[in-house]
């Protein structure tokens, strides 16, 4: 298997992200269709979650934040996504910012999943 660099790799799923045009096969009413919209969607939000991934491996956490904080806000139970925004905040500085987003997935998970957070998304308070 051929290793791709990082700057290799953001580039890619910066520009298949970049085709996103909403929820496939909206309005068409089918409901084989809608549990393939549905797996689509979970796939682009993998998607998500690695290019920010790469691109905090890249040193981008200042111009990360944003994009992630909408992203959070349109998959607010990805934890992935959500565990990236919090370093994204602490890198750029923005302490009480990435604990207040810990704060939210600590509530959203119990009410939502009866859950915590995992390791990965914990930060100390």
């Amino acid at each position: 298997m051929t290793r791709v660099s990082l700057e290799t790799a953001a580039g890619c799923l910066r520009a298949a992200l970049a085709l996103w045009r909403g929820r496939p096969f909206r309005g068409i009413g089918c409901a084989f269709l809608e549990r393939a919209a549905d797996l689509i969607e979970q796939e682009r939000a993998s998607a998500l979650e690695e290019y920010a991934e790469t691109e905090l491996a890249l040193g981008n956490a200042a111009t990360l934040a944003k994009p992630l904080a909408e992203w959070v806000a349109e998959h607010p139970l990805r934890e992935r996504l959500r565990a990236s925004l919090i370093e994204a905040l602490l890198l750029a500085g923005r302490q009480a910012e990435a604990i207040a987003s810990y704060h939210n997935l600590r509530r959203l998970l119990a009410t939502s999943l009866a859950s915590t957070p995992a390791p990965r998304s914990r930060i100390s308070t």
